[in-house]
């Protein structure tokens, strides 16, 4: 966006980002506008505003360079912060990008500090800071134990934790969750050899109470917003810091090929003829209920 265009907030980015991606706008797409606007001689400079996520899965090498050729002025990474942003602000100022670093409307006068000291020289947009003499008006944590208080009046828990914590709870816990459904198709794929319902066993597993029913319902492969990135999200985490997450990286892999036995089975069907064939597929979003195409496991 240019330098001088009004910022939006933080819904209105996210409403934004997922009309755009529903639209079938792609990053690539975003670096073509980017190049035909820089065309023009009179073209103000150009931040890049968006998640780290989209940067990961368009490999951080490829979207830098990706910056430099569209003349990319620098760039916003929001859920991306200090100190975990440090390497991906040196790749871009090596590439002369200018990595803007976002502080937080709740970031304490002593954080901040310790942020600006220790950066590596970076840009900073401190959005709508809610300081007064120094101190916070309210903690993060007040903030949101109020936002969340009609449910933990009905007997939700709320956790108190690290940043760092909170985002290792929701990876481990999807990916715990993805495990579960790729062990059922696993499960599936033996009895379907061995002739014994693959529902009886989801039944019989998840009467116990240890174990639970939910998640135990063979089918095709995950898919979404969440498990496949949230998997992948782990693994690269744990690589970092040398910890080989072997139960994961087998989901991610069992996952995946359960995406090709599934398509396998249907050119076995139509005994491997499909050219100008017609097929109709029933449930193609990744969940029920649902016009959600992200990551489906029917886009083979």
């Amino acid at each position: 966006m240019p330098f001088n265009a009004a910022t939006a907030d933080g819904p209105q980015i996210q409403n934004s980002s997922y009309r755009a991606l529903k639209g079938g706008i792609k990053l690539k797409d975003i670096f073509r506008i980017i190049k035909n606007y820089k065309k023009n001689k009179l073209s103000k400079p150009c931040i890049l505003m968006g998640y780290y996520q989209t940067v990961f899965n368009f490999g951080e090498k490829n979207f830098i360079r990706e910056c430099k050729r569209s003349k990319v002025s620098g760039c916003i990474i929001v859920d991306l912060p200090w100190p975990e942003n440090k390497n991906f602000s040196k790749l871009c100022k090596k590439n002369n990008i200018t990595f803007v670093q976002l502080i937080s409307p709740t970031t304490t006068l002593k954080r901040m500090r310790e942020i600006i000291k220790n950066s590596d020289e970076l840009n900073y947009l401190i959005s709508m800071l809610s300081t007064t003499g120094g101190k916070l008006k309210s903690s993060s944590s007040k903030i949101l134990k109020q936002l969340y208080s009609p449910l933990i009046s009905k007997g939700a828990k709320f956790l108190n934790t690290s940043r760092r914590a909170a985002e290792l709870i929701k990876y481990a816990s999807n990916a715990f969750l993805a495990t579960k459904i790729t062990f059922i198709n696993e499960i599936a794929n033996l009895c379907e050899t061995a002739g014994i319902s693959v529902e009886d066993i989801s039944v019989g597993m998840g009467s116990d109470a240890r174990i639970g029913s939910r998640f135990l319902r063979a089918g095709p492969a995950y898919g979404g917003s969440c498990f496949p990135k949230d998997t992948k999200g782990l693994v690269s985490i744990a690589d970092k810091f040398n910890s080989n997450l072997s139960i994961v990286k087998s989901v991610i892999k069992s996952n995946q090929n359960r995406k090709m036995l599934l398509t396998k089975r249907v050119l076995k069907i139509m005994n491997n003829k499909i050219k100008n064939k017609k097929i109709a597929v029933l449930g193609v979003t990744f969940k029920a209920n649902t016009d959600d195409m992200r990551e489906s496991s029917s886009l083979v």
